[in-house]
């Protein structure tokens, strides 16, 4: 069973992942991020006194490469990204220290894209037993994913894995230009 955050070094290097990202901008059917707006208590790291409305544009920007609930989602543009895909989840469980996996499979393949502008609604993946995620960071930028009360940094070749029904939410960059993540969600035994 999965419990708390492990950060993880995959040693992708900047070649890699700007390649993904390269590919990423041409791809066709990115969605604009809406999820739920929830209220928090005020020591919450997820606590806001304005409406996220008010002062962020959007949620981020969503491609869904892989769904394992829709197979007939994947075509040539999902077949390249969902190659990408397995590659880093593959890397990311083989360099994790912390869990012993048996029969694992991914469920989902989910890229995001934020920009200034953007701060994600905190949410949970997926609520099933025996279900982990994976925040995978394709650049380094001055944005954050919360996860509970983790916060982790956005550095180009490393990944988070934490229980899919974990409260989380990723955040815009401030100063940088945009971040590009890859979230992946698998099922263990």
């Amino acid at each position: 069973m999965i419990t708390g955050v492990e950060r993880v070094n995959t040693g992708l290097d900047a070649v890699f992942n700007n390649h993904i990202i390269q590919q990423l901008y041409q791809c066709r059917g990115w969605q604009i991020g809406y999820d739920e707006h929830c209220t928090y208590e005020k020591d919450s790291p997820y606590y806001t006194d304005n409406k996220l409305e008010d002062i962020f544009s959007d949620s981020g920007m969503l491609l869904q490469s892989y769904n394992y609930e829709q197979p007939d989602h994947i075509n040539h543009q999902s077949f390249k990204l969902n190659v990408l895909g397995n590659l880093i989840f593959d890397i990311v469980i083989k360099k994790q220290t912390k869990y012993n996996f048996k029969n694992i499979k991914p469920l989902r393949f989910l890229w995001n894209y934020y920009n200034r502008s953007s701060c994600g609604v905190a949410h949970i993946d997926y609520i099933k037993e025996n279900t982990g995620s994976i925040t995978y960071y394709l650049n380094t930028c001055d944005a954050f994913t919360f996860i509970c009360d983790e916060q982790v940094n956005c550095v180009a070749g490393t990944a988070a894995i934490f229980k899919s029904d974990s409260l989380h939410r990723g955040t815009g960059p401030v100063d940088s230009k945009n971040k590009f993540m890859l979230n992946i969600v698998f099922l263990y035994e």
